[in-house]
């Protein structure tokens, strides 16, 4: 750099007189002298004063988007001046406070303001402003991805080449097993188990600073894995194949031998093992699942399956074990399951469970490798019945109270009563009660109940006369049996102390009553004082009646023209003749008194409450058993002594294994009280099975044959439906079943209606012997016998057409294959040549399809 006045330094000319008007600067390329840039300076005006430069602040912008505005203010209200440079450069604009930059696409550029004044043509320094430009970041393309369910998905990279970029997305389809939305790389995770394709989308943000790039999007796709368990592998009937019983979900069946169909892998060669099973998503073959199953021993015997009953306990009894037998010879093993597992226990006829359940037996053959189907044995642990007893558990000395239990069917107290509601009276001290109740499952559980008696309190009464005849004296002493306070009546009046002075001759009620416990002591004093004695009796010298009953009543003494009254006067009514007939209503004990000349007599007896009882009735379950019951609940009143008749012969309740019919309850005690009531057990209406048929019987092995069964019963009324046994059956639980059978068999059905009532019926499918297809096992095609063609012979009426027959020599050659061949037609035959000659004599062997 050179100057055309003044000293060059580094970056700035320095020392130039103020008298040099311009000065020129030149910048030349040392390494060719003949590029250069020159500009010139004028001299400032060096008499200026000082101005403050300007204030203002950078702006920034993402690459591509519109570009800010640049601002700058001046303290002074000078004019703003836009240049390119620090220093001399181009005027960008002037006398403006905004600048709108024009930067290269992408590129931060810095711009200068400076404060001018236009008077004095000064001018301050320059402040940088900067425009910043940031890049806009981008994300690289993701692969979509596809895997089955509960298999790992690979972690997820994002990338795109800026660093720093923050990488937003979201997952449209949260049932692959990702969140709906996060921040940064996505993390290994386990595609779900699903039930069918699920796809989602995941978006990808870059995020750079304030900038936010163009979003890419991938799939991620998560199939179902198919599920495959082998049920059971069984023998044909005629030992030489054997078929493969499978369930599945989520796929399509395949295998390595043998005829595919829904749920099962049929007519496999025994000779074949193993065979592979598989599974395979047919929108996806990679999602499989597979299985290797080994040939059973196709030459074992049919063994029958071991015999034995369910058991049914109820809770907290012991468990028992089960029971099996089989045939001699054979050992029996225990499994959880009807097939596959590990057996519980080995070579044992008796297994004890641990909990409710079903569990499964097996007949083994050890020395032969073979068994039988797994029999079940349900274990039924039934809870006990929830006991519930209610009444009065505390009352006075001599009260009663009425103890109800529910919960059950049956009920037997401590005291031996059997229904479900007992009447505790005459308790003189605190007694415990308890009850059994037994339920619909015979199982039983007990509650106890203490009922509490509280002591009445003590009553002492005297009475004296006094001067007169009608001047009697009462003197009343009460003792408290729990330490409470007494209150007193006399004839059911008020009174401070239950005495009396001046009292006229007649009857006086004195009753205690102690609180809180509200026990009563109660006594009858009569006042005769100068009376003759008056003496009353009751025929048959009763004192207890039951409720609405009579009493006659006599009186003695020479008395004449006295008057009866009761006390309490509620208790009935009695006529001058004496005869007293209780109220309906009333219960309790009640004084006769009998009063002629001032002078009486009294006696005392009890009313008790009638007999009152609800008849519990349930009707047999089925038609023609004797499994009715009745029983009585909420027995109340009477005496404690009580006689149960039904149909007048004595009876003990609850009255179990009734039949059908009308019955008559009689309950009644010692002094008249009774309760009667008739009722009928109705029987269940009638059904049956009606009929048992097929469409066809003497049939081929495997062929179809429709069995339909008939009932008079509605359908809403059948409880379960159980085809014994369930071999070759389309279903066990219906009333049409088609059967398949290998052998004949007798199949017996059992139909149980909801009351838990049966009914069977049998139907015998038997398989035709003389259906057959005959195969020549030699013959001679030389054309000198009778025997030059090899055919096939059958039974016309089993066999029609054979699809297609293949011959093939010892070695594996097929020599002969001819499709839709009649049976019994020699002309569609073999007769024995191969490529066009007679056949070598040897082994050959035959498939038929």
């Amino acid at each position: 750099m050179t100057s055309s006045h003044g000293t060059v330094g580094a970056g700035m000319i320095t020392g130039i007189d103020t008298s040099v008007q311009v000065v020129t600067i030149t910048v030349t390329n040392p390494a060719n002298p003949a590029c250069t840039v020159s500009q010139n300076v004028p001299r400032p005006n060096c008499q200026c004063p000082n101005i403050q430069p300007p204030s203002g602040q950078p702006a920034s912008m993402c690459a591509g988007s519109t570009v800010p505005l640049l601002t700058a203010t001046s303290s002074g209200g000078f004019q703003i001046s836009w240049y390119s440079a620090f220093s001399g450069g181009m005027l960008l604009s002037a006398n403006s406070g905004t600048y709108q930059p024009t930067p290269a696409p992408g590129m931060t550029t810095t711009y200068y303001a400076a404060a001018y004044d236009p008077v004095t043509k000064c001018e301050s320094n320059r402040i940088a402003l900067i425009l910043t430009v940031n890049p806009v970041p981008s994300v690289n393309v993701v692969s979509d991805i596809t895997v089955c369910g509960g298999d790992a998905i690979p972690a997820i990279t994002f990338s795109g080449g800026q660093t720093g970029t923050v990488y937003n997305w979201t997952n449209t389809n949260t049932a692959i097993g990702l969140s709906a939305s996060g921040s940064g790389n996505i993390a290994s995770f386990t595609g779900q188990n699903v039930s069918s394709r699920q796809v989602s989308t995941v978006s990808v943000t870059p995020v750079l600073g304030t900038c936010t790039g163009s979003s890419q999007a991938f799939k991620i796709t998560v199939d179902q894995k198919p599920t495959l368990q082998i049920d059971s592998v069984r023998c044909t009937a005629d030992l030489l194949k054997y078929n493969i019983f499978v369930k599945s979900t989520g796929g399509t069946l395949s295998a390595t031998a043998g005829s595919v169909l829904a749920n099962s892998i049929t007519d496999i060669p025994k000779a074949t093992s193993p065979v592979t099973v598989t599974c395979t998503n047919t929108q996806n073959a990679s999602c499989l699942a597979s299985a290797t199953v080994p040939a059973p021993n196709c030459d074992c015997p049919v063994i029958q399956a071991p015999t034995g009953t369910d058991t049914r306990i109820c809770q907290g009894l012991p468990i028992p074990a089960f029971t099996a037998t089989t045939q001699a010879g054979l050992q029996i093993y225990w499994y959880a399951a009807a097939t596959g597992g590990t057996p519980l226990s080995t070579n044992s006829s008796t297994y004890l469970p641990t909990s409710a359940g079903t569990y499964y037996a097996e007949a083994v053959d050890v020395t032969k490798g073979c068994i039988s189907v797994r029999k079940p044995f349900k274990l039924t642990v039934d809870p006990l019945p929830s006991v519930t007893l209610t009444g009065d558990f505390r009352i006075c000395k001599g009260a009663s109270t009425t103890l109800t239990a529910g919960g059950g069917n049956s009920y037997i107290w401590s005291t031996g009563q059997t229904s479900s509601g007992i009447i505790a009276s005459g308790l003189s001290a605190s007694t415990t009660y308890t009850v059994t109740v037994t339920d619909a499952n015979l199982c039983s559980d007990k509650k106890s109940q203490l009922v509490q008696v509280d002591a009445l309190p003590v009553l002492t009464v005297t009475t004296d006369c006094g001067a007169g005849k009608d001047s009697g004296i009462v003197n009343t002493t009460g003792t408290t049996a729990a330490g409470g306070t007494l209150s007193y009546t006399i004839n059911g009046n008020p009174d401070a102390d239950g005495d009396l002075t001046a009292a006229v001759n007649g009857p006086y009620i004195i009753t205690a009553t102690e609180q809180p416990s509200g026990c009563q002591a109660d006594t009858t004093v009569t006042i005769n004082c100068g009376c003759a004695p008056v003496t009353v009796t009751v025929a048959g010298n009763t004192l207890k009646i039951c409720q609405g009953s009579s009493l006659d009543f006599s009186q003695a003494g020479g008395q004449l023209g006295g008057v009866w009254s009761l006390n309490p006067a509620t208790a009935g009514t009695i006529n001058a003749s004496g005869k007293f007939v209780s109220g309906a209503q009333f219960s309790g004990k009640v004084k006769a008194v009998y009063s002629s000349a001032g002078c009486s007599g009294e006696l005392e007896i009890e009313v008790i409450n009638n007999i009152t009882a609800e008849v519990l009735a349930t009707d047999p379950l089925c038609p023609g058993q004797a499994n009715g019951r009745l029983e009585l609940s909420g027995l109340t009143g009477g005496d404690v002594q009580k006689t149960f008749k039904l149909n007048d012969n004595v009876a003990q309740f609850p009255v179990t294994n009734l039949q059908a019919g009308n019955y008559n309850i009689l309950i009644s005690d010692a002094f008249g009280c009774s309760f009667s009531k008739s009722v009928t057990l109705i029987s269940p209406q009638d059904w049956d099975i009606v009929s048992l048929t097929s469409d066809k019987n003497n049939v081929l092995v495997k062929q179809d044959v429709n069995i339909t069964a008939q009932l008079n019963l509605a359908q809403a009324n059948i409880g379960s439906i159980v085809w014994t046994p369930d071999l070759y059956l389309s279903c066990n639980d219906c009333l049409n079943p088609v059967a398949k059978p290998e052998e004949s068999t007798l199949y017996a059905l059992t139909v149980t209606d909801k009351n838990g009532c049966t009914r069977n019926k049998s139907i015998l499918i038997s398989i035709r012997k003389d259906d057959k297809v005959d195969i020549a096992n030699i013959f001679s095609p030389d054309g000198k016998n009778g025997n030059n063609i090899f055919y096939i012979i059958a039974n016309p009426e089993s066999v029609t057409e054979i699809e297609k027959m293949v011959i093939f020599d010892r070695w594996g050659n097929k020599m002969f294959e001819k499709q839709n061949i009649g049976v019994n037609k020699p002309d569609e035959g073999w007769d024995g040549s191969y490529h066009g000659r007679g056949a070598e004599q040897g082994v050959s062997s035959t498939m038929l399809f």
